[in-house]
């Protein structure tokens, strides 16, 4: 049997008819999805078009679990964005959260199902040093350790390199998401 990718992009589409799928195909385009992230979302459209009794048993567990791991996707992404905003919020400079934090953030239908990597944030390329430096205080380093990558990142990309957690996190982290940030210099 062979999974074309049209049945996960069918299925996005809602063009697929899953009611002839067998359990190899549910299986194999939940595998697929998987493979290209997008297990969240899969499960999230099979969640509003497929009726529950259409669905075999072992997919009604993947899609169980999948809606678990996206809620707790969810919950980390903003709890971690509260940690951000409190850790910048004697900077006194706007904080704008980007792509798919946003749509969770808002509670948007987009987000859910949503699996985010990173956090993205814009702010004013005259504070982008400042916020660097609180990050950097907060045991957040650059993932990125040549030249050529900060270099790159900066002039091109206009952002600095992604930084992540580092080491023991602080006691009064609301969260364990670790995430990467995006300070993109102009909006």
């Amino acid at each position: 049997m062979k999974i074309w990718p049209d049945k996960l992009a069918g299925l996005f589409a809602g063009t697929q008819k899953t009611t002839k799928w067998s359990p190899e195909d549910w299986l194999a385009t939940l595998r697929r999805a998987q493979r290209s992230a997008l297990v969240g979302k899969s499960s999230r459209e099979v969640e509003k078009s497929v009726p529950a009794q259409d669905r075999p048993p072992a997919i009604r567990r993947h899609i169980q679990s999948a809606a678990v791991m996206g809620h707790y996707n969810r919950q980390e992404l903003v709890a971690e964005s509260w940690y951000l905003l409190r850790l910048l919020s004697d900077l006194d400079v706007p904080v704008i959260f980007l792509k798919g934090t946003a749509y969770a953030l808002a509670d948007l239908d987009v987000a859910k199902g949503r699996m985010a990597t990173d956090i993205d944030i814009l702010v004013p390329e005259d504070a982008i040093g400042d916020v660097e430096a609180r990050l950097q205080q907060a045991g957040w380093a650059s993932m990125k350790t040549n030249e050529y990558d900060d270099s790159y990142y900066r002039q091109w990309m206009h952002e600095i390199p992604p930084p992540a957690p580092h080491g023991p996190q602080p006691r009064d982290r609301c969260s364990s998401y670790h995430s990467a940030q995006d300070l993109p210099h102009h909006p």
